[in-house]
């Protein structure tokens, strides 16, 4: 689609003095494209400090207060920044689908949905998260200017997905080009020394709590374990130890933590909401997935139960997951490679 595309800079929207696992995969494909004869830029939004965070200074950015839109020039757009395709006239966008739910309840995106972008998505979830919005709720949704769907499906450009929920979301509302663009996490993040686990389970409480409280309501013998306002080595000392960790919270993309876990020789067990409801994303048995609308809270902790018992086992059943994870920074190279026609120099 995009004429010599390997002639064109590239400008990565990003949201300022924010560290995320989304913001971090921004500043990984900018150092790539770099690192690789391209010119590219992350373009900071929002209030924050415009300065490089500290946590990114290994990756080989250079930063650009502005885009040029122009021919000459390629956009790269998350999916909370999509509101801003309105102002780029001339140059080419490729939108980087990193999650699904989050194009719609993303607080940068939010104001600028119409009604029928959220009533066309999925309801439940999106009346979920204005929940936790509500004392703003009526000013997002009168918010203007406002798109929709169908303009970005119109939009000339490419349509690159992080993860299968995106891609099969992307199919399922008719959008073109669609192309696989999805990431990686460190794998330095790794228990290098085997220290024996404990029967400790680990959740995050910034997902699903309501549903795990019930679970540590009825299993109060359990050591549950929630992962939060924790460092990354710290992070690491509890997954080296732990032998579960459980995730029923949304899943709007391919997530992190639950990859991190697995690496860790975790027994990963979810819920089946987002990309947890697939076997690309999450590639475990089914067994270790439970439908948190229907299942009896009892059979989730005899799985823990039985895990406890049988962690060896169990860990083995979910070893193409972490394979899968091991391969995925070579695969994420290629597709930045095919995407952006760089090639491999010999």
């Amino acid at each position: 689609m995009f004429s010599e595309i390997e002639n064109k800079k590239v400008y990565v929207y990003c949201l300022a003095s924010v560290v995320t696992g989304g913001c971090e995969l921004l500043h990984q494909l900018v150092s790539f494209l770099n690192d690789n004869g391209r010119e590219a830029y992350i373009v900071y939004v929002g209030e924050g400090n415009k300065e490089i965070p500290k946590e990114y200074k290994m990756y080989n950015i250079r930063t650009a207060s502005s885009i040029v839109d122009s021919d000459e020039s390629i956009v790269v757009i998350d999916e909370g920044f999509m509101y801003l395709v309105s102002k780029i006239h001339y140059a080419h966008c490729i939108f980087w689908w990193l999650s699904v739910d989050n194009f719609f309840l993303d607080p940068c995106q939010l104001p600028f949905h119409t009604l029928s972008n959220l009533y066309s998505w999925n309801m439940r979830t999106f009346l979920r998260g204005i929940r936790k919005r509500f004392s703003n709720f009526f000013h997002h949704i009168d918010c203007s200017p406002k798109f929709s769907i169908n303009e970005l499906r119109e939009k000339k450009a490419f349509n690159a997905y992080q993860s299968e929920y995106a891609r099969l979301f992307l199919q399922e509302k008719g959008f073109s080009n669609i192309v696989p663009l999805k990431d990686y996490i460190n794998i330095d993040f790794i228990t290098h020394g085997l220290l024996e686990k404990e029967d400790i389970v680990l959740y995050n409480p910034k997902k699903g709590f309501s549903f795990t409280k019930r679970l540590m309501e009825m299993a109060p013998n359990i050591k549950w374990v929630p992962l939060i306002n924790l460092t990354r080595r710290q992070m690491l000392e509890k997954f080296q130890i732990a032998k579960v960790y459980i995730d029923f919270g949304n899943h709007p993309g391919k997530d992190r933590i639950p990859r991190e876990a697995a690496l860790n020789r975790c027994v990963v067990i979810t819920g089946k909401r987002g990309s947890a409801n697939n076997d690309v994303d999450i590639p475990i048995p089914n067994k270790y997935k439970f439908d948190e609308k229907y299942v009896e809270n009892q059979s989730v902790i005899k799985m823990i139960d039985h895990v406890f018992a049988n962690f060896t086992v169990c860990l083995q059943e979910q070893s193409d997951y972490r394979t899968q994870i091991l391969k995925e920074k070579k695969e994420f190279e290629q597709q930045i490679r095919d995407l952006f026609r760089i090639e491999i120099v010999v």
